[in-house]
């Protein structure tokens, strides 16, 4: 359904929204600093807010107004919910049994019980973040119930979202995805989108002030192309490209991924090792339902 979202002419109509909200955080950042001249500044808070607001548009064509100073339950829940995540950890060997609890509402009863404020608080940002997503995804059917969306005519809405709801309203009625779901896929997006977005932007600029003859190599090839860059000028910045990618590939935001198995597999490994016995091994069985661990961060570091 979002094959059409991820095309070069689509992503190129998106460049004017990320130039509005680059320009949105430079001028809010020039007012915060203008307030107290020599004041210290948290990037990571400004990465945040940028990638909350990029994400929004482009994803969910909907404005926090963060950039703006606006806080919202919603924006204050965005940045709760990974510090509450953390702290239940240790307990994840627990979360498939709560996970097959059924009905839903047994969940949310349990983690209103639960004595461990941390889960409660994972309760109370679920709830926010459902009725946030609820009500964009009325707004979105609402505004494709006044009209069609073209997403090569150059109007708007080119959100995914909007997108994800054309195609949805257009599938039969097997392929089509019940509203929970897309609730979920908007939550992810939002969730996925935002944190990885804002981490990256972070890690970026302190590789940057870490090196400040990168630093100002970076800054003469940004000063001599145009003030409003468009998709093709971003492809004719080697140095900003090799940057990120450098960035990505030392501090991927994922740097960890796990997949289960589907069906028994034999894996071939293209180098063999020696087991416990001394025998080589060239491949390993592996079962069906396996929870399998790609370490991201360390393939992208390995010699």
């Amino acid at each position: 359904m979002l094959n059409p979202v991820f095309t070069a002419k689509h992503m190129k109509s998106l460049v004017a929204v990320f130039n509005a909200i680059a320009q949105d955080m430079k001028r809010s950042m020039i007012q915060d600093i203008g307030s107290a001249p020599g004041k210290e500044i948290d990037m990571l808070k400004w990465c945040s807010a940028t990638a909350l607001e990029l994400v929004g548009q482009a994803g969910l064509g909907h404005r926090f107004g963060v950039l703006e100073g606006v806080e919202s339950p919603y924006s204050i829940a965005i940045k709760d919910f990974f510090p509450a995540i953390t702290k239940v950890i240790p307990l994840q060997a627990f979360f498939p049994l709560f996970y097959n609890l059924r009905p839903t509402a047994l969940q949310r009863k349990l983690a209103e019980w639960a004595p461990l404020s941390s889960i409660r608080r994972i309760k109370e940002i679920i709830d926010v973040q459902d009725k946030q997503a609820q009500m964009i995804l009325e707004q979105k059917k609402n505004g494709l119930a006044n009209g069609p969306v073209d997403i090569d005519d150059g109007k708007e809405p080119h959100d995914i979202m909007s997108i994800l709801l054309k195609a949805n309203m257009e599938a039969d009625e097997k392929g089509r995805l019940p509203e929970d779901q897309l609730l979920g896929q908007m939550n992810t997006l939002i969730f996925a989108g935002h944190e990885t977005t804002s981490g990256a932007l972070a890690r970026i600029l302190q590789l940057l002030a870490m090196d400040p003859s990168i630093q100002d190599r970076l800054r003469t090839e940004l000063l001599e192309a145009l003030t409003q860059l468009t998709y093709d000028d971003l492809h004719n910045l080697p140095y900003l490209d090799a940057i990120c990618r450098e960035t990505l590939r030392l501090y991927p935001p994922v740097s960890m991924m796990e997949r289960e198995t589907m069906v028994d597999h034999t894996v071939p490994l293209r180098y063999p090792i020696k087991g416990k016995n001394g025998e080589e091994i060239r491949e390993i069985r592996v079962r069906k339902g396996t929870l399998i661990y790609t370490a991201l961060k360390g393939s992208n570091r390995s010699k």
